[in-house]
């Protein structure tokens, strides 16, 4: 076998998780906000401001722009130069981001640990939940001299076209489906596959993203409480990312991963 994954144990480059809330965080909750520096100054040390651009319009003048402060990033890097873990407070999102993944316990963990924190400054009294998105991001490289599209890929996977399947080694596909959870809650799939060259190597990418969508928003308060609900969410859809990436792995790369 030439192609292998990016790490010993597993292919996951990336992985984030996204909490999309039901408005804009108020100016207030952004000040209090800004305590998430102070308690993680230390694990995530890079610390800086967004910014959002509006138009102001007035009858009989031109368009002025008016840049505003807005949001917030935490982020680690590695001492490879790498970025480890990003916490982002975008508009009406909390998003963390693990560029060092190494089992799904350590890092549910650790972005709960960044998500309970946040949730601290913010009134979730007045704020439901939208949707969670989960987004795994796995790599397997293999000599550029070699490229063989079944190395990574079952043969019988549903999820490539023939025109892909019969291509040399640069092609892609991009598609997306709904499931449907129950009667309120419907998961939107987004699944990019995909080759790239880099330094000698062929990088086959495996990007899904998996957004558990709410018909009915549910109350942040009672969502977070004792993280059951949110918990379980988080977990279903990790599921539901194995099971994908199961039918798209051949049996030797399955094996590689730990998905047997």
């Amino acid at each position: 076998m030439t192609a292998t994954p990016i790490n010993s144990a597993n292919a996951i480059d990336a992985a984030a998780f996204v909490v999309l809330f039901n408005r804009p965080f108020t100016e207030k909750e952004e000040t209090k906000l800004l305590a998430l520096k102070e308690t993680f100054k230390d694990e995530l040390p890079d610390f800086s401001r967004t910014t959002k651009v509006t138009f102001k319009h007035e009858t009989g003048k031109p368009p002025e722009h008016v840049v505003k402060e807005s949001g917030l990033k935490l982020q680690k890097f590695e001492p490879s130069g790498k970025i480890g873990w990003v916490v982002n407070v975008i508009e009406n999102q909390l998003v963390v981001t693990c560029q060092s993944y190494d089992r799904w316990d350590k890092v549910w963990g650790q972005t709960d640990r960044y998500v309970q924190a946040a949730l601290k400054h913010l009134d979730l009294d007045s704020l439901s939940i939208q949707a969670c998105v989960l987004q795994f991001v796995d790599r397997f490289t293999e000599k550029n001299t070699s490229y063989n599209i079944h190395e990574v890929f079952d043969k019988k996977t549903p999820y490539l076209t023939s025109k892909a399947a019969a291509a040399e080694k640069l092609w892609h596909v991009h598609q997306g489906w709904f499931d449907e959870k129950s009667a309120d809650e419907k998961i939107l799939n987004v699944l990019n596959l995909g080759t790239n060259e880099d330094t000698g190597k062929i990088i086959t990418t495996i990007d899904h993203s998996l957004q558990l969508q709410f018909s009915k928003p549910k109350m942040a308060k009672k969502f977070f409480d004792a993280k059951k609900e949110y918990a379980k969410a988080f977990l279903f859809l990790h599921e539901s990312n194995k099971n994908v990436v199961k039918s798209l792995l051949n049996q030797r790369q399955r094996k590689a991963v730990g998905l047997v």
